[in-house]
């Protein structure tokens, strides 16, 4: 009997796990970011806009937020994504070459979707 529960604690700890796992690598985005929308945009360029910012959310959740967290704020020499002082140059650079710990994700990353992930931390500022 006890064996029969602690094999099914296995079976059901690996389940979530590894679900757990493929839910990450889809990269889908958690639904706590409003996003700051530009007033005046027609609404086709809206929806397209929040399109692109869903994807560069998608791709920040899959690539990013593991170190620099959901919502941007770093942590323990991780940089925190809504100071204001964080420039997209400086982002671009430490993505493609890496930088400290942070390892260069240039073979990984396109250079369209960098703009995504990019456009997407300017959602981060304060």
């Amino acid at each position: 009997m006890l064996r029969n529960t602690i094999l099914l604690f296995g079976i059901l700890f690996l389940t979530l796990v590894f679900t757990g796992n493929a839910q990450k690598k889809e990269g889908k985005p958690p639904a706590t970011i409003v996003y700051k929308i530009p007033d005046g945009l027609d609404e086709n360029v809206k929806a397209e806009y929040i399109k692109f910012l869903d994807h560069g959310h998608k791709l920040y959740s899959l690539y990013c937020a593991k170190c620099h967290g959901e919502s941007g704020e770093g942590g323990k020499g991780v940089p925190n994504f809504t100071e204001k002082e964080l420039e997209s140059y400086k982002a671009r650079s430490a993505i493609a070459e890496g930088i400290n710990k942070m390892p260069s994700f240039k073979e990984k990353i396109s250079e369209p979707d960098l703009q995504k992930i990019l456009m997407f931390l300017e959602q981060f500022k304060k």
